[in-house]
């Protein structure tokens, strides 16, 4: 037993002094301070709309303060000092005292904090059709609210006994681009509140999603009767080639170029907001990922750059040019390289999860869907990997090159081969569903809208096909006789296609030319998003913006009044 612990001397009258030792563990410990009970002396604003940020004067409060708002906590609280508290009034607080909690003790203000009427979304941007959950407070007991979109009514809500409330909100289908108002308005009070909402769909990756059917289902202001009326709105200045399909997201539109560069410009102006250049020729198209940027370079490398300001996150380095476009899903990018291998890679890290060793280079753009990726390879191959381990699952073999995308959709996988032939493919087996013999190569990515698959050829004709057992639907020599190697894509009935020299607008039920563009791209393809068609042209070097009106994208809508919209 160790006696190492605490000494004690004892003097006594007749001898020297003793002394004893304890162990360690008979030590007595001592008491620890009282902790002090925290007071209130003042909060500031006295009165706000939920999410409001209240400043809370007092004394003896810790970094384990809690804070609530008439008996609701609030979810972020900031201890500035041992006398000052900021916290965020939460979504469903209303009038009541203001209560800090310490390891010492409550404590409730004297004076009340009032919630004046208000109303929170849970996201303030989407596209039509999209969801968000509003939050509203202020009301009267127990009053029914009205919730406007702009002037029309959407819905009806009761708020509780303290006067707030929850309710899922639809973006209404015919919501055009630009800045909207939702209005919440109480029956008897004749409260009101008022948030603005910005109405704008993404295009995220190549061709849209993971899956890359190249279809924007939401587009609701370039139609068959107003596509023939877009003028140049921007364009660029030329940076060499341009074979990549631009990702737009957020009103921020990516771009990659032959000079090396990636660059960011505004979506309504065109104005540039960063450049980063790389040691080689940009041909892979851009995708956007939880606020970072992907793409490949001839350089050999893979980068991740902050979507926001251009700065370098990370770059993974492979074995040859990188010139497929990277996908990305569930945390991951997947993307090939002329070293004939597919890289599994962390999308926030880098880091390598694994690689598949094709037959040939890969040029194609994964596609990913059910847990599996798809890819073509110049070995005339189709390969379905598992998505997290990079096992085979399946492999199907063409006649000849296979440079374009795989497209997944209602459970098969459409294949272009250089062979003149578009397979369709069992996604869960690999088996032949239908092919359909074209007269000339395929080497640009189809895409797939409602029962049809749309896809151009070398001949110089863009295809419509019926999805489900490939019977020709129509066919139509675009004007230029030139290879249709640019992507196709689908909006609101319209399909985007075209050659390096053109782009057309066609009747997606027909393929009656609609318009037609002097801007074109090779491999690469429009992105017809947000009343706006952008085009990267491929001779030039230069991404083109065309809409209805020239002079800008989108259109907001006047704030409405609330009193004009309860005599309605």
């Amino acid at each position: 037993m160790s006696i190492s612990a605490r000494i004690v001397t004892i003097a006594t009258a007749a001898t020297a002094a003793v002394v004893l030792a304890f162990p360690a563990s008979t030590q007595a410990s001592a008491a620890p301070a009282s902790a002090k009970a925290a007071t209130i002396t003042s909060f500031s604003p006295t009165s706000g709309v939920l999410g409001t940020a209240v400043t809370i004067k007092g004394t003896n409060f810790n970094s384990t303060s809690t804070v609530a708002f008439n008996g609701v906590a609030s979810s972020a609280v900031t201890h500035t000092s041992s006398t000052t508290l900021v916290a965020t009034v939460p979504p469903t607080a209303s009038t009541g005292t203001i209560r800090v909690t310490t390891s010492g003790a409550s404590v409730t203000s004297t004076a009340k904090f009032t919630v004046t009427p208000g109303v929170k979304a849970s996201t303030t941007t989407g596209s039509p059709g999209s969801a968000t959950t509003l939050s509203y407070s202020g009301f009267g007991a127990h009053e029914a609210v009205d919730l406007y979109f702009d002037t029309a009514d959407t819905g009806l809500a009761v708020a509780s006994a303290a006067g707030a409330g929850s309710f899922a909100l639809s973006i209404p289908l015919a919501a055009v681009p630009g800045t909207h108002w939702i209005t919440a308005v109480g029956r008897h009070s004749g409260y009101s509140a008022q948030l603005a909402f910005t109405v704008r769909t993404n295009w995220l990756q190549y061709q849209s999603g993971p899956s890359h059917h190249g279809s924007n289902g939401v587009e609701n202001v370039l139609s068959t009767g107003s596509v023939g009326g877009v003028e140049e709105a921007w364009r660029t200045a030329g940076h060499g080639t341009s074979y990549s399909s631009p990702a737009i997201v957020s009103g921020v539109v990516y771009g990659a170029f032959s000079d090396g560069t990636l660059r960011a410009f505004t979506e309504t102006t065109g104005a540039l907001r960063w450049t980063y250049t790389t040691g080689g020729a940009i041909v892979s198209s851009p995708a956007v990922y939880n606020g970072i940027v992907y793409f490949g370079s001839d350089d050999q490398y893979v980068y991740a750059l902050n979507a926001s300001t251009g700065k370098l996150v990370w770059r993974y380095e492979t074995g040859s040019v990188v010139r497929s476009s990277p996908t990305v899903s569930n945390g991951e990018v997947y993307v090939g390289s002329f070293d004939d291998k597919l890289y599994a890679l962390n999308a926030a890290t880098g880091a390598k999860l694994w690689s598949f060793t094709a037959g040939g280079t890969i040029f194609s753009s994964p596609s990913v869907n059910g847990g599996v990726v798809y890819v073509g390879s110049g070995d005339g191959t189709v390969y379905a990997v598992n998505a997290t381990t990079g096992a085979p699952v399946w492999e199907y073999g063409t006649s000849g090159g296979v440079y374009a995308s795989p497209v997944v959709q209602g459970g098969l996988v459409f294949v272009p081969s250089t062979d003149h032939t578009l397979y369709a493919l069992r996604a869960s087996t690999g088996a032949t569903a239908w092919t359909y013999a074209t007269t000339g190569a395929l080497e640009a990515t189809p895409a797939v809208a409602g029962s049809t698959v749309y896809f151009g050829s070398d001949d110089g004709k863009e295809w419509a096909l019926n999805s489900g057992n490939g019977q020709l639907r129509w066919s139509v020599s675009l004007a230029s006789g030139l290879a249709t190697q640019q992507a196709s894509m689908v909006a609101d009935g319209v399909v985007y296609t075209g050659d390096y020299a053109h782009t057309y607008a066609l009747a997606a039920s027909y393929g009656g030319v609609l318009d037609t563009l002097s801007v074109g791209t090779d491999y690469g393809g429009a992105v017809a998003l947000n009343g706006a068609i952008t085009v990267p042209d491929y001779l030039d070097g230069v991404l083109a913006h065309f809409t209805l009106d020239a002079a800008r994208s989108g259109s907001d809508v006047s704030r409405p009044i609330p009193a004009d919209l309860q005599r309605r």
